[in-house]
């Protein structure tokens, strides 16, 4: 009879474990993406890390921090919805700009979701188990 296992402690213990394993999932999946989507030392566009002045001195009015090739990417685009551009660019054709337009609707996208209640709502509970 020694050997008989409480079963309410057994299923406490089990159900601990189930939820520290959904916690670290949470962890690892909201660590991803801030650190994907918030990096201050990548481009925000094509990803490639950008040395500390490059980062830091950029033109506060575009809204992401881009490298120097994607910033004037960037501008290029702004200018193209505004019927200017430089036109001998022949390579920034209209699938370009689909892929600029597209890009940015993601952003927004990601910035959207990071202001639901069911993200907050994540990253209090995240706090808190800490």
């Amino acid at each position: 009879m020694a050997d008989i296992i409480d079963i309410e402690e057994r299923l406490r213990h089990e159900k601990k474990k189930k939820d520290e394993i959904e916690r670290i999932k949470k962890v690892s999946l909201l660590k991803k993406f801030i650190e994907c989507t918030q990096c201050m030392l990548k481009c925000a566009k094509c990803g490639v890390q950008m040395d500390l002045p490059e980062a830091v001195n950029r033109d506060i009015s575009i809204p992401f921090r881009f490298c120097s090739n994607c910033q004037e990417e960037y501008e290029e685009y702004i200018k193209r919805q505004l019927g200017q551009g430089n036109p001998s660019y022949y390579w920034y054709n209209e699938k370009w700009m689909d892929i600029w337009r597209h890009w940015i609707e993601y952003q927004n996208a990601v910035l959207g979701y990071k202001e639901t209640e069911e993200f907050k709502r994540l990253l209090r509970e995240l706090q808190v188990d800490k």
